[in-house]
């Protein structure tokens, strides 16, 4: 298992009081996850040189596919969970927010805010 995988999992796992857990939801937080690096990778690239041309292309899709599997994710009982990204690579570039709880601005734990993707 990779650590996109493992990631992915945890997000899933953090998930679990406001969403509950299936297959479904595992999948689709796994998939969020393996982007999100990608994404994660892109910002880094950014802040130590131009990006290519294809760089450039990607970073507007993967946030695109991003927010679509998020918004397959199943809606808490205070409504649907959000995802924003943050162009600064230090820690994570890709937040996803649970409706109505607490931003603990750390990664996968406390609160309502999951960072992922970040190395």
């Amino acid at each position: 298992m990779g650590a996109a995988d493992q990631e992915g999992l945890r997000l899933a796992g953090a998930l679990i009081p406001y969403i509950g857990s299936t297959p479904t939801t595992r999948r689709l937080c796994v998939e969020i996850a393996t982007l999100a690096r990608r994404y994660q990778r892109i910002q880094v690239a950014k802040l130590n040189r131009f990006l290519t041309a294809s760089e450039r292309t990607i970073e507007p899709r993967l946030e695109d596919h991003i927010r679509a599997l998020v918004a397959s994710l199943p809606a808490t009982d205070d409504g649907a969970i959000t995802v924003s990204f943050d162009g600064d690579p230090r820690g994570s570039a890709v937040h996803v927010t649970v409706p109505n709880q607490p931003h603990a601005g750390n990664s996968l734990g406390l609160g309502g805010e999951f960072y992922v993707g970040g190395e």
